[in-house]
């Protein structure tokens, strides 16, 4: 077999066990991602959320919810506390989206998410929700 054609094999192999959610509970709750995948720089993208876009994610120690508005982000963390951030645009990002504010940082691309809080807590999360 040609090397060259098992490559996209592997690589369709790769991203589909990358890309599995965990199970629905069988006691009914919602379910929640336990690991999310972790973004790397330049795979794939989306474009930026509309106005007015509220997403929720799963994440490795609970919920998270963003609002998407007027070039920014309003996050409330898992803790019920809140984060306002800004559009921070960077060139060099093919794909991801940069808010932040404080020391605050949130990475969006496609339906992961990470935001790294300014006492260096990161959370790594997936999106379960979305509304437009």
């Amino acid at each position: 077999m040609n090397p060259a054609s098992i490559l996209p094999v592997l690589l369709l192999a790769s991203l589909t066990t990358a890309c599995q959610r965990d199970p629905a509970p069988a006691n009914g709750q919602e379910s929640v991602a336990t690991k999310p995948a972790v973004l790397a720089p330049s795979e794939g993208g989306s474009p930026p959320p509309a106005d007015g876009a509220e997403m929720t994610y799963a994440c490795t120690n609970g919920e998270l919810r963003v609002m998407y508005a007027g070039g920014g982000a309003r996050v409330t963390l898992p803790d019920g506390s809140e984060l306002a951030l800004v559009h921070a645009p960077r060139p060099e990002a093919s794909g991801q989206q940069f808010y932040e504010s404080g020391g605050n940082v949130l990475r969006r691309q496609a339906d992961q998410l990470e935001l790294v809080h300014q006492g260096g807590k990161t959370l790594e999360c997936i999106e379960t929700s979305a509304t437009h």
